[in-house]
């Protein structure tokens, strides 16, 4: 048995639409964090560097080349994933 989904369906019909496949999408898990901009500005913190650690944090950026003989590696400085270490 053939399924089209409703999606798929509603515009399988249309004049120079070719290959017509709908992929399911995986949900991607997120996190919204939101700046107190109130305590920010009290402890001097612009939104620019909060925005900034947070970006460090979570994705990591490449602060240096590590050589060892003939490989090199990136060192990459992030966020400990257990947060209390």
């Amino acid at each position: 048995m053939n399924f089209i989904n409703k999606g798929e369906a509603s515009i399988i019909d249309i004049e120079g639409l070719v290959d017509v496949n709908v992929d399911q999408q995986i949900e991607v898990p997120q996190i919204q964090i939101r700046a107190n901009r109130e305590m920010l500005a009290h402890y001097g913190i612009s939104l620019k560097d909060f925005n900034q650690f947070v970006d460090v944090a979570f994705n990591g950026e490449k602060m240096a080349d590590i050589y060892e003989g003939q490989k090199s590696f990136d060192l990459v400085l992030k966020l400990n994933e257990k947060g209390n270490e």
